[in-house]
């Protein structure tokens, strides 16, 4: 408007919000109501506003006080020529004023251009870049001009002392324009209610005079009073600020942020959460919650009121859109009469048609070209005033001022939210450099923080506003989410390193894909930036192996954790999937579906080629990391609990050092693997209950009602009471049987290809459990499918038979398995004899046999000695059968022989041809062994005669010459964690690369009611289908974790008791949706559960067998598979439903936790020196502690001790000088102790206050005080071995009775 000499002003009399000094004006206030509806507007043009004599204001191109008298007074001269240069507009002329026909500023025809002062000229020119000042006044208004002119004469004096840097002239003047303020004196600049794009007011000067004051004295005590001010001032307009100002504001607030930020003190760090190892939300408000004060000073105060700003600037754009909404619908009311001929309807369609795509196509590759050139903006170096201008004229402009459907104010108030959202992405896009510790500097790590949140708040609140902002014909809604789509997503890509390094910005960049994803408008737009993000930040951080916090070892540089990454990331996964269930389905339809692929305009695909998969990845992924941690902590458990000194806990403690708070690394590596494994199953539970949520809703009211009742968060029920179906219940369950029924008889002829292709599914899913989880984890979920039987024979044939399949590790490490009992150990004897046996080895030599195993048997020998013991003795065995009797190739005596020569082969092998290790820069020379060397290594091995010389030197020159390849050098090594951090940070590159290519195209997300639509289905069916789908997809790793919990339950219950959840929603389901492998599989755990635990609990009957496979004849297994194996039976799935829920709550898993029991362990834990194995048993408690003598049995010499009895060990130890601690000397398992307190007369002391401990590993004995000490402490000991070993028992037992069948 300034280049057309034309300003613009608003009518009085308008309503105004009140501006008390008691009354707050809070961005949720004016989210909540809108800042309103522009009133009716004027517009008077430069040429009237000269003229008028009630009016001072010069025209836009009017500069300096000298230039706007002279036009003023040599008005009337130059009135005719004026006259004829510009537009005479009246005050209801807004539609019919055409911008474009108006005239340039009427001061480059004004006479004084033509005077011989060129001096005076070239002033005027060089000044014609000073904004002028809108009065506001119109002609009509005698008294306005003389309100300006005594607003001016007050402010002038006011500003200026603003800039006096002496006495505290600037506090008190920054005091009195907030006096001025509350006072209303900005009221009439508020009232115009002018497009901020156009003019300037006496508030925008005092706004910028202030801002400009503060960064020029930066006087800390200052800043505080100059954000308030300002912060006031924001709210005071309403957002209503030009938009220059708006730039001052923005630069201001982030100006007193670093310099808070850049000079820490206790205010502004620790006490507001940027400290070291502090981490909380800047954004929040503490007054809110009732601090009357901001622990971080100037700095906390500019943050919240930047994100005032942008929730005004969003909330006036709204309010804007509202307006032209409403000016559309009145228009087309008021033509809805007119006639409009049909025929000329079509007329044009084809030409419209082409007219459209064409526009389409042109419009995407403008706007990409622009948000290409923001992005360029922002990664550049520059000033902070031009990145502005930029973002608003250049890029702004560029992008929203070609919607003529919009109005001036609404496309530069878009431009005003692109600039916000253009600066955050800018600081949020800035590198944390690093000082020389590799410590993050202060500033920089507190910027990254804050513009991260400030990010998350923009895209979260312009979410919750889009509804109103979407106006019929307009491309300006569409193209700012494609700005963001453009701009977020690349400077979340561009914090892949700092998120690794920082888990505080790892969490506030996970949050925001969280508001991505949640958002039904940003998965709309952004499926494949979607895609990559989840693959990116969630699904690489979920594969890496658990992230179990441990010292590093001895040689090992500084290691790098994930810890804290992932478990943020499992508490945003349950977040995600907490609420609607919609965002779980639509996720699942769109990526691991055959909608992954969907065609989009131009033959497009999302990425053809890939499988993203990414629900069932993410559900793969926290099982596995639950697994691994439940082995760690059961792995933990046990090496506490053993018998063997050079094994024990207490001397691998006392290597630990104290890295983290006092805390050894064995208590932080037990307590991370905790917080993991809880993390990791609390969101899988959360999916399973999401799954079943989808599935009763398809079912119809009474499964709702069964199903409300499991529900025991609020949240949940409230929104599943919200959700509630009111059709009838009797006719829906007669709809879902005729259904089941229909479905059923349809499917019976092509019954037996549905059993081909379902087995063909299976396998390919246990091929891929193989390769993710371990073989034996494959096979069981084939047992479980009922695909394969638990026979050994059965096992080897399948391992023959798909060996090409599988990975000749894998294979290697399933064949050299053992048992833990006798039964076990000679069932995978079988397995392995069965294998090994169907080859043959007649005809061979040791050499040659053992060559051929190992090159044609298609696994690897494994690493393991004892694995390779196992594999070794069962090649003796099947070699002696085929071979005993024959001299010349066999020329033993017996099948020893042949392990012990097998076994040294190997042993050869590996010292021929293995490489030498690197020291430095030069190889070690390694010494080989020679032919003499290994044949009298082999002397006296047969028990009858020596082996034959020439037989042994052909098996050395055998060797020699050609090695047997024991492994695959092929496979890269994965387990380097920081090569894949690397990798994951250069990756972040080629994606932003392969976003801003593909970046025109627009790829269909689709959504529920799209799916719905397809499927010409009811939308509850459609929705228990896809939960259908997703089961079938994800069941085998819900069971393959239950499966785990349960093999180690006998020494972590609380494992067992964790996966109580998901085994019951996940039963629930395969019941709901009828899935009837599955629901075996599923009741086979259940029964495994009941077992256990009543075999723990010593509440062994009758009706309880002791295997679980047996549990298929009790009376409540047999109930729900009559129910749930009759078509249509809708109502006896509901009763099935009731006894699942009945059996798990029977079960009692929930244990009260003894907190007084835990807390004397940890008490007694911490007057011992290295002790903190003991806490790894959650299941040990304390019992008592003494001062006792003990005597050395070699010198009879009497010691004091102090003696700790714990429920399962007893440990004596001594005193460390000059601490209050103990050092362990030794500790003794109960369960093999025998404590004896009788003795022969002639041993009066003894009978008296002795008592002597027998163990396997230790005799002493041992004095009291007094004979009521010794009676006390042996009767303490005896009770607590017969205790602990009646609890050894039932957990044995529960172990084998709840194990697997095989």
């Amino acid at each position: 408007p300034t280049g057309f000499g034309i300003s613009y002003s608003y009518s009085a009399g308008q309503p105004q919000l009140p501006r008390s000094s008691s009354e707050v004006f809070t961005s949720s206030v004016l989210l909540a109501h809108g800042l309103g509806t522009p009133q009716s507007k004027s517009v008077i043009s430069d040429l009237e506003r000269l003229s008028n004599q009630g009016d001072y204001e010069p025209s836009e191109a009017g500069s300096s006080e000298h230039s706007r008298s002279i036009a003023f007074t040599e008005c009337d001269l130059n009135k005719s020529t004026m006259s004829t240069s510009s537009a005479s507009v009246g005050t209801d002329t807004d539609d019919s004023f055409d911008l474009g026909q108006a005239p340039p500023s009427p001061h480059r025809n004004h006479s004084i251009y033509a005077n011989n002062n060129n001096h005076l000229r070239r002033c005027l020119e060089v000044m014609n870049f000073i904004p002028v000042v809108s009065t506001g006044v119109d002609g009509k208004d005698p008294m306005g001009m003389l309100r300006f002119q005594a607003r001016v004469a007050i402010i002038t004096p006011i500003l200026t002392a603003c800039y006096t840097r002496h006495g505290g002239s600037s506090h008190l003047a920054v005091e009195g324009l907030s006096e001025l303020l509350d006072r209303d004196f900005f009221a009439s600049d508020v009232n115009m209610q002018q497009d901020s794009s156009s003019k300037i007011t006496l508030l925008d000067v005092v706004v910028q005079v202030v801002c400009d004051v503060a960064t020029m004295g930066t006087q800390e005590a200052h800043l505080f009073d100059c954000v308030e001010f300002v912060e006031a001032a924001v709210k005071y307009g309403c957002g209503h600020l030009n938009t220059r100002t708006v730039g001052y504001v923005l630069r201001f607030y982030l100006f007193v942020f670093y310099f808070g930020v850049s000079t820490p003190t206790a205010a502004s760090f620790e006490s507001w959460g940027l400290g070291k190892g502090f981490d909380q939300r800047l954004l929040v408000d503490p007054r809110e919650s009732g601090l009357k004060y901001l622990p971080g000073g100037a700095p906390q105060s500019a943050v919240l009121s930047l994100k005032d700003l942008i929730s005004f600037s969003i909330a006036r754009l709204q309010s804007l859109t509202k307006a032209e909404l409403f000016l559309i619908e009145n228009t087309q009311n008021r033509g809805s009469g007119a006639n409009i001929l049909a025929p000329d309807i079509f007329n044009n369609l084809i030409d419209n048609l082409v007219e459209e795509v064409v526009n389409t196509s042109v419009h995407r590759v403008d706007i990409a070209n622009y948000t290409q050139l923001a992005m360029h903006q922002i990664y550049r170096s520059g000033g902070s005033e031009l990145f502005w201008y930029d973002m608003m004229n250049s890029c702004g402009v560029g992008l929203f001022g070609q919607d003529t459907v919009l109005g001036e104010e609404t496309r530069s108030t878009y431009s005003l939210c692109f600039a916000l959202l253009a600066n955050c992405v800018k600081v949020a896009s800035s590198r944390i450099r690093r000082d020389k510790r590799s410590e993050g500097i202060p500033r920089d790590v507190a910027s990254k923080l804050m513009s991260l949140e400030m990010l998350h708040f923009f895209i979260q609140t312009w979410e919750e506003r889009y509804e109103d902002m979407q106006v019929p014909g307009s491309k300006s809604f569409d193209t700012f989410l494609f700005c963001i789509r453009r701009l977020v997503v690349p400077c979340l890509l561009s914090n892949t390193k700092d998120a690794l390094d920082d888990p505080r910005v790892y969490r506030r960049v996970i949050r925001i894909v969280g508001v991505i994803l949640s958002s039904p408008v940003y998965r709309k737009h952004m499926k494949l930036e979607l895609g990559i993000l989840l693959e990116h930040f969630v699904l690489k951080i979920l594969r890496l192996r658990p992230q179990i916090l441990h010292k590093k070892g001895k040689g090992e540089g500084e290691n790098t954790f994930l810890f804290a990454q992932q478990i943020e990331l499992m508490k945003e996964i349950k977040a995600w999937f907490s609420g609607d269930r919609s965002c779980l389905l639509e996720l699942f339809l769109n990526f691991d579906t055959e909608n992954s692929t969907h065609h989009v305009g131009g033959g497009k695909e999302l990425l053809a080629g890939i499988q993203w998969n990414i629900c069932q990845q993410i559900i793969a992924s926290l099982c596995s990391i639950s697994e691994q941690c439940g082995e760690f902590i059961a792995e933990q458990i046990r090496e506490s609990q053993s018998m063997t000194s050079m094994t024990s806990p207490r001397a691998a403690a006392q290597d630990e050092h104290v890295i983290l708070d006092g805390i050894s690394g064995i208590t932080l590596a037990r307590e991370s693997a905790q917080r993991l494994r809880t993390g990791a199953v609390e969101a899988i539970s959360r999916i399973v209950f999401a799954l079943l949520e989808a599935g009763v809703d398809s079912k119809g009211p009474h499964f709702r009602g069964l199903f409300r009742s499991w529900v025991v968060d609020p949240h949940d029920l409230e929104r599943f009471n919200a959700d509630d179906d009111s059709s009838s219940p009797n006719s829906e369950c007669k709809d879902n049987r005729e259904g089941s029924k229909n479905s059923k008889q349809d499917s019976g002829d092509n019954n037996g290809d549905e059993v081909v292709t379902e087995k063909v599914s299976h396998l390919n899913v246990a091929f891929g459990i193989a390769r993710d989880k371990g073989l034996r984890k494959a096979i069981d979920y084939l047992i479980a499918c009922n695909i394969l039987t638990p026979s050994p024979r059965d096992i080897a044939s399948f391992l023959r038979i798909h060996r090409e399949e599988l990975l000749p590790k894998d294979l290697g490490n399933y064949l050299g398995e053992g048992g833990t009992d006798g039964s076990e150990t000679e069932y995978w004897n079988l397995i392995r004899f069965s294998y090994i046996r169907a080859i043959s080895f007649v005809g061979m030599t040791v050499e040659q046999g053992l060559r051929h195993l190992l090159t044609n048997g298609g696994f690897h020998l494994p690493g393991e000695a004892q694995q390779i013991d196992r594999i070794m003795t069962t090649f003796s065995q099947c070699y002696w059968e085929d071979n005993a009797g024959d001299p010349s190739n066999c020329p033993f005596q017996d099948q020893d022989t042949v392990f012990l020569l097998s076994f040294a082969i190997i042993m050869l092998n590996t010292d021929l041809h293995k490489q030498a290790p690197a020291v430095g820069k030069k190889k070690h020379q390694h010494k080989r062994m020679t032919k003499s060397e290994f044949l009298s290594n082999l002397r006296g091995v047969s028990k009858v005669d020596e082996l034959h010389q020439d037989y042994l030197s052909r098996i050395y020159d055998s060797i020699e010459a050609r090695p047997i390849v024991l492994n695959d050098d092929s496979e890269s090594c994965l387990d380097d964690i920081q090569s894949l951090l690397e990798s994951m940070a250069d990756s972040a590159k080629s994606a932003d690369a392969l976003l801003r290519g593909l970046s025109v195209h627009e790829y269909r997300f689709v959504t529920l009611d799209d799916h719905g639509y397809d499927m010409k289905g009811d939308a509850h069916q459609v929705n228990g289908e896809l939960a259908r789908k997703f089961m079938s997809k994800t069941w085998h790793h819900f069971h393959g974790l239950i499966n785990a919990a349960l093999e180690i339950a006998h020494l972590d219950f609380k494992g067992m008791e964790s996966c109580v959840n998901v085994l019951e929603y996940a039963l629930g389901l395969t019941i709901c949706l009828d899935m009837p492998m599955e629901r075996t599989a599923l009741l086979g755990q259940l029964g495994r559960f009941r077992l256990f635990n009543a075999w723990r609990q010593g509440e062994v009957t009758t009706h309880l067998s002791a295997n679980h496979e047996s549990c298929k004849s009790e009376d409540w297994y047999m109930a729900i598979d009559k129910a749930c194996s009759e078509t249509g039976n809708e109502f006896g799935r509901l009763h099935s439903l009731e006894m699942v829920h009945e059996l798990i709550q029977d079960l009692g898993l929930n244990i009260a936790v003894d907190v007084e029991g835990r807390k004397a362990v940890r008490e007694a834990v911490r007057r011992l020196q290295n002790a903190e194995f003991l806490l790894n048993d959650p299941t040990r408690k304390f019992l008592r502690q003494g001062n006792l003598l003990k005597r050395a049995n070699r010198s009879g010499r009497l010691s004091e001790y102090q003696f700790f009895l714990f429920s399962d060990m007893l440990i004596y130890a001594k005193k460390v000088s000059g601490s209050s601690q103990y050092k362990i000397h030794e500790e003794l398992p109960l369960i093999l102790m025998k404590v004896v307190d009788w003795f022969p007369r002639d041993m009066k002391r003894e009978a008296k206050r002795g008592f002597e401990v027998y163990h396997p590993r230790k005799k002493f004995m041992v004095y009291c005080t007094s004979q009521e000490e010794r009676k006390s402490w042996v009767h303490s000991i005896r009770s607590a071995i017969d205790t602990e070993l009646e609890r050894k028992v039932a957990i044995e037992a529960a172990r084998m009775a709840a194990g697997k069948s095989h």
